[in-house]
């Protein structure tokens, strides 16, 4: 509690080395773990609190970089929502290891509309990198969305190991792959599902202008192990299966 008004009127338990810089842990309501909750400790008229009016648990070293986890009333894990913005407004329930980047998982938009969007799910080691799950409203399994831009966008709900690369399933809409929320459920299948809508490139910097995702603007349900190239299933609008559409461009319907 290191800054002006780090902590007033905090209702909750403060562990250590946490809710440093200015209005970071103001008006706070649930817990929050070691090293979370950290910004700049100057001092700036225009600073609102990194977790300012926060409403739900936070775990340990998450939530550092400006706003951060400002008005979250979902849940987070560890290490998780490091970032400009990141999990802003959050209303989800978020895992360990997930939703670091710029504005990774940033609800605010959505969640400052006239209308609110039901709490979803962002299971461990999902969401990573700059603007993945940017207005994200879908579930997402592990290892899901991972790559600049991934997910954004999204209201459908993301399998395991999908939406991997580059914009990939940017503004889906349909359910992709197979869903694996828990290391639990992992641990009981038999096999690991394969991972759908995959390219290789995972920075806007590996890419040309004009790169498209895989599966982005896909509005098509799309099954295990589909769609692993650079733009393949693109605009897609029919129901793919298991292991279709593997090659660049295939099954791509984007003008």
């Amino acid at each position: 509690c290191r800054g002006r008004a780090a902590c007033l009127e905090n209702s909750a338990l403060i562990l250590d080395a946490s809710c440093l810089g200015q209005l970071s842990c103001t008006f706070n309501q649930a817990p929050i773990g070691n090293s979370s909750c950290v910004w700049s400790l100057e001092e700036d008229q225009d600073n609102f609190g990194v977790c300012e009016n926060n409403k739900g648990p936070i775990g340990h070293n998450s939530c550092t970089g400006y706003m951060a986890c400002h008005n979250n009333t979902g849940t987070i894990g560890d290490n998780s929502c490091n970032g400009f913005q990141a999990c802003l407004n959050n209303n989800a329930t978020i895992g360990d290891d997930a939703c670091n980047g710029l504005m990774a998982c940033d609800q605010g938009i959505l969640i400052n509309a006239d209308v609110e969007f039901p709490s979803h799910i962002v299971a461990d080691q999902s969401c990573e990198g700059d603007f993945s799950c940017l207005g994200n409203r879908g579930n997402v399994s592990i290892l899901g969305c991972i790559g600049e831009t991934s997910c954004s966008g999204n209201t459908g709900n993301i399998g395991y190991k999908s939406c991997d690369g580059l914009r990939t399933c940017a503004s889906n809409s349909r359910p992709i792959g197979e869903m694996v929320l828990t290391m639990e459920e992992l641990a009981d299948m038999d096999e690991e599902p394969a991972g759908s809508c995959v390219n290789p490139q995972k920075l806007a910097g590996d890419a040309d202008n004009d790169f498209t995702g895989a599966c982005e603007y896909n509005t098509g349900m799309i099954g295990v192990g589909s769609c692993r190239a650079p733009a393949a299933c693109c605009g897609n609008s029919v129901e793919i299966g298991d292991n279709e559409c593997e090659e660049f461009e295939e099954c791509n319907e984007c003008d």
